[in-house]
């Protein structure tokens, strides 16, 4: 186990370009409540019950995660989340969807508030992670590779998109 002196510090993404795909997405998916990092890492930091769900293809997912991710088929999120509900006993809590940046996820989010909403039944608040896997990594905050290591860097998505993550946090694809 590392110590507290050997872990890197968390620092906080204050890029324009993480700023501004953030502020996009915001305003593409309004009704989407945006869940920031910060806010993530104290629920871990403090035991609080949810469910994470990682929307991102496998080939993405296999190179890193946030700890504690369950990977969902993209195209079919709410089927995903129905297996993780009957497969434990979080069917009440809060569920966070991310995927590279946050654009995959917060639709996936919009996509689960809808149909929640359409059978009346939105008992659970659904947020997007705010900037997702590559705020999360560009602020030095634990990833872990697919067999659960620790992990150093996280697939680019794109080699437009992958500009958005610190050069020494980029997979190369």
């Amino acid at each position: 186990m590392a110590s507290a002196e050997s872990e890197p510090e968390t620092k906080h993404d204050n890029s324009l370009s993480m700023k501004l795909t953030c502020l996009g997405i915001r305003k593409k998916f309004s009704r989407v409540p945006q869940l920031s990092t910060e806010e993530l890492a104290k629920w871990i930091k403090e035991g609080k019950p949810f469910t994470l769900l990682d929307v991102r293809p496998e080939v993405e997912h296999k190179v890193s995660s946030i700890a504690g991710s369950i990977r969902v088929d993209p195209d079919n999120v709410a089927e995903g989340l129905a297996v993780v509900e009957k497969e434990t006993s979080q069917s009440l809590h809060p569920v966070v969807l991310y995927c590279s940046v946050g654009y995959r996820s917060s639709m996936a989010a919009d996509s689960l508030i809808q149909m929640s909403q359409s059978k009346g039944n939105l008992q659970r608040p659904i947020y997007n992670l705010e900037g997702s896997i590559f705020k999360w990594a560009n602020e030095n905050r634990a990833i872990v590779d697919s067999e659960g290591s620790p992990a150093q860097q996280v697939h680019p998505y794109n080699s437009f998109f992958g500009k958005i993550l610190d050069s020494s946090k980029r997979f190369k694809i």
